[in-house]
């Protein structure tokens, strides 16, 4: 996805929403700058499995319509180019999608929307939408692919610092202000003082872990952010905050749960694992789960 198509797709994604009980339909669109320009259609499907998991946590396809007809702020990552599209209300993340990582999110569907049922604590990223978009009305068909999740840091006022963790080294520093890598967090001397609830905690993430070992996943990450005590735990029905001592608020969910273990990856670690070792982010799923459960078990205190 492109910038350009920002507007058009939140648009669609918007006007969808309010169908009830739609799981494909085309929405036709006018350029809201030059209505005389030919309308543009998009066929827009969503798989069922995420629109259901809403009915587990409560979400309402009005909300969802609500927070996608906000304006946007639209972030896009450095080096892979992926779209980052904040809704105005900062509830949802819509995330633009590789052709690869949709087909993923297509067949791990229902296992992810049993695993949250079963494991209502999860720490795992609620994901409340993936969707194909074909658009019409330009030079030629426009194929894109999205995930809607929630946003982990919508609630706090104010986050005091921000973290990425695979749980690999190289690599694993950043030169940027807001978020820091796992080497930026070793660096920094912090550690997620969950005191009583170290135990729930890892206990939770190793069950997501293994959820995601058995989907033959890699390259997830633990997101984590630090925050002054300021509401409680949990508020809101949010599995990602976690109340911590030293008056902070932890939170924390896993993140990127599209990336496959594919035969290019595969050759990828053969490649990088000759000249670096074992540091390096991309090892095979069994290897990376161990890895970044033992690295996270012991930040937590």
């Amino acid at each position: 996805m492109e910038r350009e198509h920002v507007p058009w797709v939140l648009r669609a994604l918007a006007q969808f929403e309010g169908k009830e009980s739609a799981n494909a339909t085309m929405i036709t669109l006018q350029d809201p700058v030059s209505p005389t320009k030919k309308n543009r259609r998009l066929k827009i499907y969503s798989n069922p499995h995420y629109l259901h998991l809403r009915t587990i946590t409560g979400l309402t396809n009005a909300q969802v319509q609500s927070s996608l007809s906000q304006p946007p702020t639209v972030h896009e990552t450095s080096g892979t180019g992926t779209l980052l599209i904040y809704t105005g209300d900062l509830r949802f993340v819509l995330k633009s999608l590789g052709k690869e990582e949709f087909d993923q999110l297509e067949r791990m569907g229902q296992a992810y929307g049993q695993h949250i049922e079963q494991h209502r604590e999860s720490v795992l990223v609620r994901m409340q939408g993936v969707y194909r978009v074909k658009v019409y009305g330009t030079y030629r068909k426009t194929k894109l692919w999205c995930l809607l999740m929630e946003n982990v840091f919508s609630a706090p006022a104010c986050l005091e610092s921000r973290f990425d963790l695979k749980g690999s080294e190289f690599g694993r520093t950043s030169e940027s202000s807001v978020q820091g890598l796992d080497l930026d967090f070793l660096d920094s001397g912090l550690h997620l003082c969950l005191g009583g609830l170290r135990t729930p905690f890892l206990s939770q993430l190793t069950l997501d872990i293994s959820f995601l070992q058995s989907q033959t996943l890699f390259d997830y990450s633990l997101l984590v952010g630090i925050s002054p005590m300021q509401r409680g735990v949990r508020s809101e029905g949010r599995n990602y905050c976690w109340q911590g001592e030293q008056d902070r608020v932890y939170f924390l969910a896993i993140i990127d749960l599209a990336s496959c273990y594919s035969p290019s990856r595969q050759l990828e670690t053969a490649a990088k694992s000759l000249l670096f070792g074992q540091t390096i982010s991309c090892v095979p799923p069994d290897q990376y789960a161990q890895r970044l459960l033992k690295a996270v078990s012991g930040l937590v205190v």
